[in-house]
């Protein structure tokens, strides 16, 4: 059974992580702002793929933005991006978000107008550089980068105070960014979330469920 839901998460982890590729299987964005506090928007498919897809005319960045993380099958955030709410327009992380961003509809602007009540970065966001399992694998997979999105999203985003949940998987990480030096380098992924410093960060469960189908 184990190794039908490993093949079943690989299978929903490849149409996530499609790259800069229209986002098939994506059905919802999650949104987060600098202060920890996030929104999630659910859509069909067609519509978020507009995101990716259906863009307009490229704007010089100004002000802050949102990140914004595609969410498909088996939980997986992933292809993360930044929305500029006052210039409505998507800059994408790969490959120049520095100095552009491309507009989005009307339709689209309604679909992330949430975003317009998050307090905005104005730095660059912090990232995990890479990121180490200190566990064995078993499955159909034989690293943990995958991860590095999931792992960023959940600690953007805010915790709370928790003992460490049982059943978790232990990970080291090198961040890069201006919060760097405040991300933990030591975390564990839960079913709950990502638990670190004595908090649980906020991760769906699929994330975990596809992991533990892959390892000892």
């Amino acid at each position: 059974m184990r190794t039908v839901l490993g093949v079943i998460g690989l299978v929903a982890l490849a149409l996530t992580l499609s790259g800069s590729a229209a986002a098939k299987g994506f059905t919802r964005v999650v949104l987060v702002g600098s202060s920890g506090r996030w929104t999630e928007v659910h859509a069909r498919e067609g519509t978020i793929d507009g995101l990716l897809s259906k863009r307009g005319t490229v704007a010089r960045i100004r002000g802050g933005y949102v990140r914004l993380f595609f969410v498909g099958g088996g939980d997986f955030p992933a292809n993360p991006a930044r929305y500029y709410p006052a210039q409505e327009c998507v800059a994408l992380d790969w490959p120049s978000y520095e100095t552009s961003c491309a507009r989005i509809d009307a339709t689209l602007v309604r679909l992330l107008s949430k975003a317009r009540r998050l307090q905005r970065f104005e730095a660059r966001p912090t990232t995990l550089a890479s990121i180490t399992y200190h566990g064995r694998f078993a499955g159909m997979i034989a690293t943990a980068a995958a991860l590095k999105d999931p792992i960023e999203l959940a600690l953007d985003r805010t915790g709370r105070p928790s003992r460490k949940p049982s059943g978790c998987y232990a990970f080291t990480g090198r961040w890069k960014g201006p919060a760097a030096a405040r991300r933990p380098r030591s975390f564990f992924l839960c079913a709950a979330g990502i638990y670190a410093n004595h908090r649980v960060y906020p991760l769906r469960r699929g994330v975990w469920e596809w992991f533990r189908v892959n390892v000892d």
